[in-house]
């Protein structure tokens, strides 16, 4: 169970949800043009012994994006990497989550 915050054009709705963050994205992305971005606030993360990731918000890539990097997903999410053992520096980065 996630709590998320779904950021529309002039308002939000925070919410309590089930599902994975792509089948998440998808509904609101897809369905809802409005939407601009969906927080997670409590509920997922990826940690074992050497790492923590915990994902801060889902976006839709800008145009402009797509073309520079050549993105495929435009769907992306932006993750906090916390590495355990010092093994690199804490940072934050992005990576494609699904097409709509």
């Amino acid at each position: 169970m996630m709590t998320i915050k779904v950021n529309l054009k002039d308002d939000y709705i925070v919410i309590r949800i089930n599902g994975t963050l792509t089948e998440i994205a998808e509904y609101y992305f897809g369905s809802h043009m409005g939407v601009e971005t969906i927080e997670i606030l409590d509920g997922w993360e990826n940690e074992n012994e050497y790492f923590k990731q915990t994902p801060i918000y889902v976006y839709r890539a800008s145009k402009e994006d797509i073309e520079e990097f050549q993105l495929y997903e435009n769907i992306r999410f932006r993750y906090r990497m916390e590495y355990k053992q010092g093994q690199a520096e804490d940072h934050i980065a992005s990576c494609g989550l699904c097409r709509i």
